[in-house]
């Protein structure tokens, strides 16, 4: 899809593991026909650099206005009024105008500003003046509405909660038809060939089993802690024979995606910023979170199997998962950042490891 791209960093610049998308030469080819692009990763981990060594490499200098959002950014007009200033920076912005010639709209720490400036930028998205294109940096999704341009809704848990088993069975089915084309090795030999050494192999999860460990347990309750341990260890012991690498999107969450509603079909999936080689039960970590219980990731693991003819090792599935959501959990609470689950409050790492046993119950895997 043409309009809207997410070329996400990762770990940005070929300088750690996952980022993979994040070649300034792919950046240039993917980003000349997108609408929109966003690099999304972790402070410190490049991504001004890596515009900028795009910017540079492509000789966009002249055709570039780029603003940096200040810190907790709340006044709209000021924001706008730096903007307009960087437009004029621009050859085709100093001369016309309505913008004849492609610009680049380069936006860094998007994710300082305020609701007013954020909704304001979504307008502007979506009705774009002349040949604008945005490229929009920070450290975290925005959310600004981009499945609108692709004519679809994200595949949000309150979508998934009130669909009916057939429909969650048709979910299923198409997420494993996106995955198994993906995950064709001719797929990683492309990659592999346009990024280079950026092709990190097993992008890690956000936290380590130690990290878990000893950060996560204060924040449980003392029945917790003793289960959480022995589960890092069960996971250990999994991970430590993996399966042969595929390109992996490795970051296959509800808000990534758009779905045509009616036809259950999917329309785009955005934000690789931890794309690189992993084996496949990689790009399943986030499934069992997106909908009731497990049945969405059953159904996508009968289909994925069917079509690959591979059989999907749950346990390796849900050694992912863990480590994932309990470091999703992590992050978030030592950030003083809301907990993505469907409860009052957002909930706590407590009601995570309570949602990870029933899943662990349902599936009936020992650890």
């Amino acid at each position: 899809m043409a309009e809207v791209n997410a070329l996400i960093a990762g770990r940005a610049a070929g300088r750690g593991a996952g980022g993979v998308v994040s070649r300034p030469r792919l950046l240039g080819r993917l980003g000349a026909q997108a609408r929109v692009s966003v690099v999304s990763a972790p402070a410190g981990s490049g991504k001004t650099v890596l515009l900028r060594s795009w910017i540079s490499w492509a000789g966009l200098a002249g055709q570039a206005a780029w603003v940096a959002a200040g810190r907790g950014e709340r006044d709209p007009l000021r924001f706008w009024l730096s903007v307009l200033a960087a437009l004029r920076q621009t050859a085709a912005g100093s001369v016309l105008v309505p913008l004849d010639d492609r610009v680049w709209r380069v936006v860094d720490d998007v994710h300082e500003l305020g609701t007013d400036a954020l909704r304001q930028l979504e307008l502007l998205i979506m009705r774009p003046p002349g040949k604008l294109r945005f490229v929009l940096a920070g450290r975290h999704d925005v959310r600004l509405g981009l499945h609108r341009l692709a004519g679809g809704a994200p595949l949000s848990y309150e979508l998934l909660s009130v669909a009916s088993p057939a429909q969650v069975g048709e979910i299923g089915r198409e997420l494993a038809r996106f995955l198994s084309s993906l995950h064709q090795p001719e797929t990683l030999a492309c990659v592999a060939a346009a990024a280079g050494p950026a092709l990190a192999p097993h992008p890690p999860p956000q936290a380590t089993t130690d990290e878990l460990r000893a950060r996560l347990a204060p924040m449980l309750r003392p029945d917790q802690r003793g289960i959480v341990s022995r589960w890092c260890a069960w996971a250990d012991d999994v991970l430590a024979c993996r399966g042969d690498p595929v390109f992996v999107h490795g970051d296959l969450h509800g808000y990534n995606q758009v779905w045509d509603q009616q036809q259950l079909r999917l329309r785009l999936v955005a934000d690789f910023e931890t794309s690189g080689a992993a084996e496949a039960e990689y790009d399943f970590r986030y499934i069992p979170a997106l909908g009731p219980g497990v049945i969405l990731l059953i159904s996508a693991a009968k289909h994925y199997s069917q079509r690959t003819g591979s059989p999907l090792n749950l346990d390796h599935v849900m050694a992912w998962h863990l480590r994932s959501y309990l470091g999703e959990a992590l992050w978030r609470s030592e950030a003083g950042l809301p907990l993505l689950l469907p409860l009052p409050g957002g909930g706590t790492p407590s009601d995570y490891v309570d949602q990870l046993s029933e899943r662990f119950d349902m599936l009936q895997i020992e650890t």
